[in-house]
């Protein structure tokens, strides 16, 4: 046997560490900060929810010549009536106590009023002041105050009971009063209509231009509404529609992305289609968790109806599909099988 020599690893030979470049500080100073400009709807914003002040049930007499209108009465003759009623029979105005009709009165003959003059319906122009509860509700409640002439059963609500009929009204949104004119005998009520000039409050119906469907095996109720698009100038605009499904959130566990789309739970709407990435458990890299990792580059593109796997050139680092026979009609602006 021969006897091997023991060698020595190679080393690379040892060099000094290159000098290191020195950069001379350069001398600062302060940059002056201007305020904030002011905001022009700061001044506008509400701080806190407005009063409202409903009246309390009352009694006062209008026009003659005895009158019992108490300072904060919201109903008093209108404009221009006033001196003409002077002369004329009075009213008595009774503001009711309930919750069911908003500002509810009964306008009665006033005292004095003879039995034959009584019996017959007199008409005069009121004028009735919402300013202290024109913010109890939204959708510019004010706004939309109307006077209505009611039935006597409207005061328990029984069933059957005749519609409000509105009365024709004018109301000033800037001084909070409507005007309208009503008879003795009559049971009124103001109230809100459920549109204004500020749009239409109303509930929306569930009109035929959307569509929905439930599946008797599934479950899964689905509902869709196509959007109105402005016209193209090539011809053809492209079709956007809002669909909801209810069994889209069902498969959702907490190892998956339970991010709810951009339009809500449920919805999807994807206008222009979009691209998405996927990703792998992390537990696969050994870590002890349930989130989702990096799971290398991988994308989909979904569009419409179709979507294709992106993969990624490693030589012109570009994406492609991954399917040749896929490609985008440029003209016409929809998706192509060849």
């Amino acid at each position: 046997m021969v006897e091997m020599a023991y060698a020595m690893p190679a080393y690379a030979a040892p060099r000094s560490a290159p000098g290191v470049q020195k950069e001379t500080p350069v001398t600062g100073e302060k940059v002056p900060v201007k305020p904030p400009l002011a905001d022009p709807a700061a001044k506008q914003a509400w701080k806190a929810a407005p009063a409202v002040t409903w009246p309390k049930p009352q009694k006062a007499e209008l026009g003659g010549s005895v009158s019992t209108l108490k300072a904060g009465f919201p109903v008093k003759l209108a404009p221009g009536t006033a001196r003409a009623a002077q002369a004329a029979a009075p009213i008595s105005v009774e503001l009711l106590d309930t919750d069911r009709l908003g500002l509810a009165m009964r306008v009665t003959p006033g005292q004095g009023v003879a039995a034959a003059a009584a019996a017959k319906p007199a008409k005069t122009r009121v004028e009735v002041d919402y300013s202290g509860f024109r913010y109890a509700y939204g959708g510019d409640y004010g706004s939309r105050l109307r006077l209505v002439k009611l039935e006597e059963c409207a005061l328990t609500g029984a069933a059957g009971c005749a519609a409000p009929q509105p009365v024709k009204s004018d109301n000033n949104a800037a001084s909070g009063t409507v005007t309208a004119e009503v008879e003795t005998g009559g049971l009124y009520a103001l109230t809100a209509a459920a549109s204004g000039p500020s749009g239409d409050h109303a509930a929306t119906s569930l009109a035929a231009s959307s569509d929905w469907s439930v599946g008797t095996q599934s479950g899964d109720f689905t509902w869709g509404y196509d959007l109105r698009t402005p016209p193209s100038l090539g011809g053809e605009e492209p079709g956007v529609s809002l669909g909801y499904s209810s069994q889209s959130v069902d498969g959702r566990t907490a190892s998956t992305n339970n991010q709810a789309s951009w339009a809500g739970e449920g919805f999807e709407l994807n206008p222009g289609g979009y691209i998405e990435r996927r990703y792998k458990s992390c537990m696969i890299d050994g870590k002890k968790t349930g989130d989702l990792c990096w799971d290398q580059d991988n994308a989909t593109m979904s569009i419409g109806d179709s979507s294709v796997e992106l993969v990624k050139d490693a030589t012109t680092k570009q994406w492609r599909p991954k399917r040749d026979d896929w490609h985008q009609d440029r003209g016409a602006d929809r998706r192509h099988e060849r």
